[in-house]
Formats: C-alpha cells, sequence, structure tokens
C-alpha cells in the first residue's frame, strides 16, 4: 500500500477523498478501512488489536502441538524449573535475616524482597560492572518511586551478590 492510501485511511469520514497510487487502484477512504481490517502488510507500522491477536493466538496454539511441545521438553523445563525455584528460594533466605534484624514487617518487607527478587533475575545474565550499574538502577527506582530505605536496599545489594567480580 502507498503512503497516500495510509494517510488517507487515517481521515474522517467528512474529510473522506479518493486516493490513488500508480500501481494501485483508487480507493476511497472507506475501502481503505475495510482493506486495513481484513489484510495486514508487513511493512505497514500499526499496533495489532484483540481481534488479530486472537486470531494468531487460536492459529497457532492447537491443542495437540502444544502438547506435543511440552512432552518434548518436559524433562528439561522440569530441571530448569527446580533450579530456578531453588535460586529465588535461597535470594527470599539471603534477605530475610537482613529484614528481620531491621524490624520490617507486613508490606514494607513484601516491597525488599520484591527488589531482592529483580535484582536476582538481573544477577543472572549480568556480572560485573553491568550488574553495579543495574542495582544503582534499580536502587534508585526503589528509593524514589516506593520510598525504600536506601541503607536497607545497600544491605540487600551487598547480600544478593552484585558486588561480585566478573566470571
Amino acid at each position: 500500500m502507498s503512503r497516500a492510501l495510509l494517510r488517507a485511511a487515517r481521515c474522517s469520514d467528512a474529510q473522506r477523498t479518493t486516493v490513488t497510487s500508480c500501481c494501485e487502484p483508487r480507493y476511497t477512504v472507506r475501502d481503505c478501512g475495510a482493506l486495513l481490517l481484513t489484510k495486514r502488510y508487513a511493512h505497514m507500522p500499526m499496533y495489532r488489536g484483540g481481534l488479530d491477536r486472537y486470531s494468531k493466538w487460536s492459529a497457532k496454539f492447537v491443542p495437540e502441538t502444544v502438547a506435543a511441545r511440552f512432552t518434548q521438553v518436559r524433562e528439561v523445563a522440569l530441571e530448569r524449573g527446580q533450579l530456578g525455584l531453588l535460586y529465588f528460594g535461597t535470594v527470599d533466605d539471603l534477605v530475610r535475616p537482613v529484614l528481620d534484624k531491621r524490624g520490617i514487617t507486613g508490606p514494607a518487607r513484601a516491597l525488599y524482597l520484591a527488589f531482592a527478587k529483580k535484582l536476582a533475575r538481573h544477577l543472572v545474565r549480568h556480572r560485573g560492572d553491568a550488574a553495579s550499574k543495574i542495582a544503582a538502577g534499580l536502587k534508585a527506582e526503589w528509593v524514589t518511586a516506593f520510598g525504600a530505605d536506601p541503607a536497607i536496599i545497600d544491605e540487600i545489594i551487598g547480600v544478593v551478590g552484585a558486588g561480585v567480580a566478573p566470571y
């Protein structure tokens, strides 16, 4: 589709015009809207709507296909899941004594545990200076947006391990 055709598709009914392109027949704005709703073009910078997402989902996720894929990767997924659960359980075990020592209870406790888990997720992929920068950014976010105590956040960063040397 041409840019002129896309521009015309954005026009309201009051601005209705006829658009031509050297390689396309004449379309009215209403025709353009129907074309845009019925057929997507790869080069069109448009957001997908709910109906588009559902039609792709229903076509892509056939129950037999999904079941076959899950069966094929079951052992690997169970092993990775177990490792992930152990990792985040360990993070909780490391952070709880810090919170107990500071007398943090209730919703504030959940705030600091959430920080520790978010930091741990990043530390799986990053080490050294990158980890330190991510920790500083998360600290700024938690202190500014959620009112967390910077001293407690620093202690959690030290316990979770953002200051470790690269590999």
